[in-house]
Formats: structure tokens, C-alpha cells, sequence
């Protein structure tokens, strides 16, 4: 499955305008270097489904897509898997959608490496800041993971908004819930 969306993703990637990277640098994104690898995002024309999943042909466009899922290492190297598509338009950032639902987040080469430093991790409210930050940190684009589970091992995150350490700090609250505590009552058994 995996597989599939690699194949789509470099398709679309490659066959990008020039002239979706000029939108995306004058959003404040910075401009990848010719050839650079692994690419950030593709465009394509597209629609979305009554369920929210964006189907990347048949609609009107450009909308930008972006991957999740684990790059390479190495300067050269590509993504070693790719689980999902997120596809958003630029005239609407904070509006995004997956194109199969199997991704939590972009970034997570950045949770890996954030768990095995120690280094406090970045998230980012919204995939064009995700993409603004050069793919940098992470951006939760499935708000229904466990982030006490997902952010096990990191020592820090920092929000790029209060609005998002709002939200996170209340999906904590719902998804992990302080145990009730008590001391258990002496028991009336005589001790022999």
C-alpha cells in the first residue's frame, strides 16, 4: 500500500508546476533547492469525497499535497514509506485531507530522532507551516491519536500557537485520564 502512494507521490512531484512553488514561497515557504531530495509536496488537481478523503484527480486545483510517513537518511536519500497524502489549498491552510486516513502525523522522522536525542520537538498547527519550517518537527493531521501514547520518550514539545497547546493539552486530558488514587482500606483479617 505503501508502494502505491511512493509511485503517486513522485508522479505528482514531478510533474509540479514552477509556478505552485512561487504560491508556496509567497506563503513563506522556502524554495527547495534543484533536485533536492526527498521533495516536500506535489500539486495536483482533485476533489474530496463525502467521507473527507481527498482523491487526487477529477476536481479543481492545484491542491497541494504533502507525505507522511518515514524519509531516508543521507542527503540523497527518499522516503523509505509514505502512509498517507495530505492534501490542502493554500486559500485554506488550516482545512486538510488525507487521501486514505492512515496517518496521525507529518514528520515522523522528527519524533524518532526527537525520542533518541532527547531534543524537545516542534509541532506545527498546520501542514503549510510543516512545509514553511523546511519539513522540520511534526504536525498532527489525525486529531484522533492517543498523544500521550504517540509522544512517549520525548522530553519537550513546543506549539507554534497557543491555540495548538490548547488543543494538545485538552486531547491529553481526554485520551489519558489521571487514574483514581486512594488508599485501600485496612483490612479486618488478624495477622497470624
Amino acid at each position: 500500500m505503501t508502494d502505491d502512494l511512493r509511485h503517486l507521490f513522485h508522479a505528482l512531484a514531478v510533474s509540479t508546476p514552477f509556478s505552485t512553488g512561487e504560491r508556496l514561497a509567497a506563503a513563506g515557504v522556502r524554495r527547495p533547492k534543484a533536485f533536492s531530495f526527498p521533495a516536500l509536496y506535489a500539486a495536483a488537481d482533485g476533489h474530496v469525497g463525502p467521507e473527507g478523503l481527498f482523491t487526487p484527480a477529477g476536481g479543481p486545483g492545484p491542491w497541494i499535497l504533502v507525505p507522511a510517513g518515514l524519509r531516508g537518511l543521507g542527503e540523497y536519500a527518499d522516503w523509505e514509506q509514505i502512509d498517507d497524502l495530505v492534501a490542502f489549498r493554500l486559500e485554506a491552510p488550516g482545512r486538510w485531507h488525507p487521501v486514505r486516513r492512515d496517518a496521525h502525523l507529518l514528520g515522523e522522522d522528527a519524533l524518532e530522532a526527537a525520542r533518541f536525542d532527547g531534543r524537545p520537538l516542534h509541532l506545527h498547527s498546520s501542514p503549510l507551516g510543516w512545509l514553511a519550517a523546511g519539513g522540520t518537527g511534526v504536525c498532527i493531521v489525525d486529531w484522533s491519536l492517543n498523544p500521550t501514547a504517540v509522544f512517549c520518550g520525548v522530553p519537550r514539545l513546543t506549539c507554534d500557537a497557543p491555540a495548538l497547546e490548547t488543543r494538545l493539552r485538552q486531547r491529553v486530558r481526554e485520551t489519558w485520564p489521571a487514574p483514581r488514587i486512594e488508599t485501600a482500606a485496612p483490612s479486618r483479617r488478624k495477622v497470624a
